[in-house]
């Protein structure tokens, strides 16, 4: 029988080879993919590892690992594509920021259930001991040698990490990671195992796809202190009395033992299938948590009172924006970062959106230039994170490029349709396209579910009622505009102006006329704005 060209080649990468490069790739935490996920990728490789990759059909995948029923018909259910897609995603993204280091790079091709394993041999890759069976021809005694190297080697290093260390505490402040978060779910007898794990892993998911947070599924581990990473640990619990189904969740802080959050997500299920229920208490959770401006990223940023750089930075600048607040220290700290850490894909994608926000309603080409390089670069590194695709946007929109800006947002929506601050800017953009429909549409499903907006969001319904001439409506949102905001409303009024074109804006100011006393309610600096006033 013709082997597939996708099979694993045992004469080049032997199998006890192999599966240490796969487990080295499941236990690094900079490999950010769910417990799913990960079941998937053991279930394919277990497969090649018996010789027998035939064997895997989307089929068995939803039925062996997703635990779907035999019924499963995979033309009304789509979730191994969408499963094997973020798997294929995850692992393009820690080959492009991490393969420098790795001796095997693990593949998934597009289109097939077999993972490739490619041998990276221009690189340099320290052997230990337990590597030692994995390379033919290398002598026992060969390998004492590399051994006694190895020691002297690190016996160098280890103090002039130390001494970097300490230099760099003192110049640029503390290295801050992605917090690490422990979900320990429970049911309790209302619920079937079933359901219970679908609705587990929809919230999984959902927290997963804002790309700010670490997660483990590990019921009850608590926080490590010999780590410094924060730990955070969420218990949840599911449970239905009737047609109401409810998910009370409580958030400890493991490093300090204190409760920093908690509430109780409840829908009736009335009308709704399953998977709108599992999908209504993910979006009301995923954003508490996992979002920017969530409970975790806002105490972890308060907290932060020394110089940092990192993960604190990006998510400070990300609150920063929504928030429409000062932006000059964020790009200071950014910039610090990126001198550190110059393949940070997150750290490239929110100094971009500062840079192009810090040049108010006059257009800076060199940081305009800047802002729309360094959201492509980071793009490379991260094509399948919404934080990237927001910067993506925000930099085309800036630069006049509206269709392309709504093709990024659009993406990013669809890779995590619970961030609601891309929604709003997504629907800045279709308002600035001439789209008003489906600018309100998008924001109106929100609006009744959450109450409130993003300032982004608030200024597209306030526009959108004036457009209309709805001046009651109209002055009611102005009003209940944030002290604070009139710096973003500013800056996105002044996009607006620059790129909108001709007969939108047209009818936009023939409605903004009519009702000048609505702009007087916002604040006094927007009168210095290039507003369609």
């Amino acid at each position: 029988m013709t082997q597939n060209r996708y099979a694993l080649d045992l004469t080049d990468i032997p199998v006890l080879e192999a599966r240490s490069v796969l487990e080295e790739l499941l236990s690094d935490e900079r490999f950010h993919i769910t417990e799913r996920g990960k079941a998937i990728l053991r279930y394919i490789a277990e497969h090649h590892f018996s010789g027998k990759p035939e064997a895997i059909k989307g089929y068995s995948i939803a039925i062996d690992v997703l635990g779907r029923p035999t019924s499963f018909d995979p033309s009304t259910d789509p979730i191994v594509r969408i499963e094997l897609s973020r798997l294929r995603s995850v692992l393009v993204q820690y080959y492009q920021a991490f393969g420098r280091e790795k001796r095997i790079e693990i593949g998934l091709p597009k289109g097939h259930y077999i993972l490739t394993f490619n041998r990276c041999r221009n690189r340099t890759v320290t052997r230990s001991g337990g590597d030692n069976g994995f390379y033919p021809g290398e002598t026992e005694s060969g390998y004492s040698a590399h051994k006694k190297w190895f020691i002297f080697i690190v016996s160098i290093i280890i103090p002039l990490v130390s001494i970097f260390s300490i230099s760099l505490f003192s110049h640029g402040g503390i290295d801050t990671e992605k917090p690490v978060v422990v979900i320990d779910f429970k049911n309790d007898d209302s619920v079937s195992n079933h359901e219970s794990e679908t609705v587990r892993d929809t919230i999984v998911n959902a927290v997963n796809n804002f790309n700010t947070l670490i997660l483990k599924i590990n019921n009850g581990v608590a926080h490590n202190p010999n780590e410094s990473i924060p730990a955070f640990l969420i218990r949840m619990k599911y449970r239905t009395e009737g047609d109401t189904h409810y998910l009370s969740w409580r958030i400890k802080d493991s490093s300090k033992n204190e409760i920093i959050g908690s509430g109780v997500e409840q829908v009736s299920a009335a009308d709704l299938t399953h998977n709108q229920i599992e999908q209504y208490l993910a979006s009301e959770l995923s954003y508490k948590i996992a979002a920017s401006n969530g409970i975790i990223n806002t105490r972890l940023v308060n907290e932060n009172n020394l110089a940092v750089f990192g993960n604190s930075c990006v998510v400070k600048a990300e609150i920063n924006l929504a928030n429409g607040l000062p932006l000059s220290e964020d790009e200071h700290c950014l910039e610090r970062t990126l001198k550190i850490r110059p393949t940070d894909s997150d750290a490239m994608a929110a100094l971009a959106r500062v840079l192009i926000s810090n040049t108010g309603d006059i257009p800076d080409i060199e940081k305009s230039e800047r802002s729309l390089r360094l959201a492509h670069k980071a793009a490379i590194l991260a094509p399948a994170s919404d934080r990237v695709l927001f910067s993506l946007m925000q930099t085309h929109l800036s630069a006049g490029h509206i269709d392309l800006a709504l093709r990024k947002g659009e993406r990013g929506i669809a890779l995590n349709p619970n961030n609601r601050e891309l929604k709003s800017a997504v629907a800045l953009a279709y308002f600035t396209n001439g789209n008003w429909g489906q600018a309100h549409q998008l924001l109106a499903d929100d609006e009744r579910r959450f109450k409130t907006l993003p300032v982004t969001g608030q200024l597209v319904l306030l526009l959108d009622a004036l457009r209309r001439g709805n001046r009651q409506e109209a002055k009611l949102r102005a009003d209940g505009l944030p002290v604070h905001a009139n710096r973003i409303v500013g800056f996105h009024l002044a996009t607006l102006t620059r790129t909108m074109p001709p007969s939108a804006k047209t009818e936009l100011q023939k409605q903004v006329r009519v009702t000048p006393e609505v702009f007087e309610t916002m604040a006094t600096n927007l009168a210095q704005q290039k507003c369609p006033c």
